[in-house]
């Protein structure tokens, strides 16, 4: 079945996974690499390497997932002509846009009281950039370009998840 229910393909499926996984796995493993040299003085190596692959598989499970899960459902239910073969590029859109107010949210917590707001800037930012997308053509092409780098690289975080979420498992049984 080359296509997900008729509507993306299965690159579309890896690239978007691979957008949605990236800024996520780059956040997490900077906030790890932060704090191991903490960690190292008072923890074994055992425990160090539970608290990293707690860190990677919520990573994973509780965020990069669901966010996957939520951009194929909005793909799947959108008018075909809405994504015309743009879905990957929109999806990256949703991601930046996610990920910069995510990270102004981080620098100013006030803004996490006016959700109205917050909401009003995301689909007003969001809005210009699909805009943008579908009046330059150019863009899905770097865009691709881009995918096809970013998924080599979210082939080792995959990697590095597997072996964290058997990590958890083994620590829990």
């Amino acid at each position: 079945m080359s296509r997900f229910f008729g509507r993306l393909t299965k690159q579309e499926l890896l690239y978007t996974f691979a957008f949605c996984s990236l800024p996520i796995h780059i956040w997490t493993i900077s906030n790890v690499l932060y704090d191991v040299p903490a960690w190292m003085l008072y923890m074994d190596l055992w425990d160090l390497t539970g608290a990293i692959s707690y860190a990677l598989a919520f990573a994973l499970i509780i965020e990069t997932i669901p966010i996957f899960l939520l951009l194929t459902l909005a793909g799947w239910f959108a008018p075909k002509r809405w994504l015309r073969g743009n879905f990957v590029v929109l999806s990256l859109a949703f991601m930046l846009v996610a990920t910069v107010m995510a990270l102004v949210i981080l620098n100013n917590e006030r803004l996490l009281w006016d959700k109205g707001l917050l909401l009003k800037i995301f689909v007003a930012v969001y809005a210009v950039l699909a805009a943008l997308i579908y009046l330059f053509p150019r863009i899905k092409e770097v865009v691709e370009a881009i995918a096809e780098r970013v998924v080599v690289l979210v082939y080792i975080y995959l990697f590095f998840d597997v072996l964290a979420v058997i990590v958890v498992f083994v620590r829990n049984i």
